[in-house]
């Protein structure tokens, strides 16, 4: 092999291994996104469920007590 081959060869093994580093930080970084967003998604359907328990529970009461309501309406009237 000549000395420009080799050069060439070192030159395509540096190029190569150039990619791959920025080929896995890029990975990284992806990934890092990946699981802020699916933090914040956990956090955000945790805060829906409690609010949809808030409001069944609530739903739950008004239910339970219809007829207190009506009478408390009717004396309003």
């Amino acid at each position: 092999m000549t000395t420009t081959q080799d050069s060439n060869l070192n030159n395509t093994q540096n190029t190569t291994d150039e990619l791959a580093v920025y080929l896995v930080n890029v990975a990284n970084k992806l990934q890092s996104k990946v699981d802020d967003v699916s933090i914040n998604m956990n956090k955000k359907l945790e805060e829906m469920t409690t609010r949809i328990d808030s409001l069944e529970r609530s739903l739950k009461q008004m239910e339970k007590a219809p007829a207190n309501n009506n009478l408390n309406e009717a004396d309003h009237k």
